[in-house]
C-alpha cells in the first residue's frame, strides 16, 4: 500500500505527483473567488440576503402570548409568523412613537391591518415628514429618507 502524502508534503517536494489526488480534484471542484466573492449594491445585498437586516424570512412556529378575540383575552397559543415581517411591523410601530418624542401635540397612532389586500398602515396624528426641497441634496425630503437604495 502506498504511503498517502499530504498536500503541504506535495509542495514541499516542488509538485511532484503524489497517490493522493484528493487535493488535486478538490482544487478543481472549487469555485473561483470571483463567483464566491461578488460586488453588490446595497439594494441587491438587502434583496438576497433580507436575513442580514431584517431576521429571517421564513415562516416560524412559535407559542407566543396574542390576543384571542372571541375569548377577549390574551391567551398563550402556538402561532406561525415571518419573524422579518414582524421586525418590519414593530419598526413602524418605534418609528410612529418616536414622533411623540419629536411632537407632544402628538395623541394618536392608528393601525389597520388589512389582510385581504395584504396590506398594514400605520398613522399617527403628529407633525409629518416636510415635503420641500433639501437644500444639501436637492431633492425631496421623503425621497432623501425614503428613495435612496
Amino acid at each position: 500500500m502506498a504511503a498517502e502524502t499530504s498536500p503541504l508534503k506535495e509542495i514541499m517536494n516542488n509538485g511532484e505527483k503524489s497517490t493522493n489526488n484528493a487535493f488535486a480534484a478538490k482544487k478543481k471542484k472549487r469555485m473561483s473567488v470571483e463567483r464566491i466573492y461578488q460586488k453588490k449594491t446595497q439594494l441587491e445585498h438587502i434583496l438576497l440576503r433580507p436575513d442580514t437586516y431584517i431576521g429571517s424570512v421564513e415562516p416560524i412556529k412559535q407559542n407566543m402570548w396574542v390576543y384571542d378575540a372571541e375569548m377577549g383575552a390574551i391567551v398563550s397559543k402556538e402561532i406561525t409568523f415571518v419573524p422579518g415581517l414582524y421586525k418590519i411591523f414593530d419598526e413602524l410601530l418605534v418609528n410612529a412613537a418616536d414622533n411623540k418624542q419629536r411632537d407632544p401635540s402628538m395623541g394618536c397612532i392608528k393601525i389597520n391591518i388589512d389582510a385581504e389586500n395584504n396590506s398594514i398602515s400605520v398613522w399617527n396624528d403628529g407633525r409629518g415628514i416636510p415635503v420641500e426641497i433639501h437644500k444639501e441634496q436637492n431633492v425631496f425630503v421623503p425621497t432623501l429618507i425614503f428613495g435612496q437604495l
